[in-house]
């Protein structure tokens, strides 16, 4: 589901329409965004991918630039956004980009928990750097059963 959908139903859960409200969607699966609403407008956005996005599945999340620098320099471009966006995140810290077996070993485990740790302060800092665009009026998460830690 996209971010304007569901800042769409957000808004309807309140009683608003989205041209009216103030909304954060937080995309949080393989790929991960975050995006804040205002009157309907998308107005900041973390992207995904490469792009940006705290970690997924296989998605690196934010990286000092120095560190992306040296990266780039040593692998190339082409090979850069695919560590970025294809073997980052679960799958780099964990060994599995698969979310319901991540789950499974997140009582015992203590990479994985660590992971999940990462995931969360991640996700939270791209969501508190938005409400503060959006203010109060609604937060909205798309957050999948089988992510590590989650609940749907």
């Amino acid at each position: 589901m996209n971010a304007r959908v569901t800042a769409r139903r957000a808004a309807h859960e309140v009683g608003k329409r989205l041209r009216e409200a103030r909304v954060v969607v937080a995309h949080l699966g393989a790929t991960t965004s975050v995006t804040a609403f205002d009157q309907g407008r998308a107005v900041d956005s973390t992207g995904t991918g490469s792009d940006g996005g705290p970690l997924g599945a296989m998605q690196s999340g934010p990286l000092p630039t120095r560190a992306l620098l040296d990266l780039l320099y040593e692998v190339g471009q082409e090979r850069t956004l695919h560590l970025l966006s294809g073997e980052g995140g679960f799958l780099a810290l964990t060994g599995s980009a698969n979310l319901k077996d991540l789950e499974m070993r997140e009582v015992e485990d203590p990479q994985v928990q660590a992971a999940a740790a990462a995931f969360v302060h991640q996700a939270c800092k791209a969501i508190g750097s938005r409400r503060g665009r959006c203010q109060d009026d609604l937060m909205r998460s798309s957050l999948p059963a089988a992510l590590p830690g989650g609940t749907p």
